[in-house]
């Protein structure tokens, strides 16, 4: 499903408002982060509706306790490449959060 569907599915937005978007798009520019300088949603519906379309949950860093060994053992240069940071690891499972999970390069 996309992003469109999904924010007017979750109540985000109609679907007047996707296609002002469409429309409005600056090139290179995403369609959530068109929607949001249109202010037709906020930031955090967008987080929402990318997350259940990737099926990750979305991580708020600010109230995340983060395992500072996990961080030591991470090159500063692959965090800022890859735009990652650990969070914890747990049953031998490393869980990273990630800026842009759509982002495989």
């Amino acid at each position: 499903m996309t992003l469109g569907h999904l924010l007017v599915q979750q109540g985000a937005c109609v679907s007047a408002d996707i296609e002002a978007a469409l429309s409005g798009r600056r090139p290179g520019e995403r369609i959530g982060q068109t929607l949001v300088r249109l202010g037709r949603v906020t930031e955090d519906q967008v987080l929402a509706a990318l997350g259940r379309q990737a099926d990750l949950p979305v991580v708020d860093l600010t109230d995340t306790v983060i395992d500072p060994d996990l961080i030591r053992k991470i090159p500063v240069k692959a965090v800022l490449q890859h735009r990652c940071l650990p969070l914890r690891r747990e049953n031998g499972t490393l869980t990273v959060a990630v800026a842009d999970p759509l982002d495989v390069q």
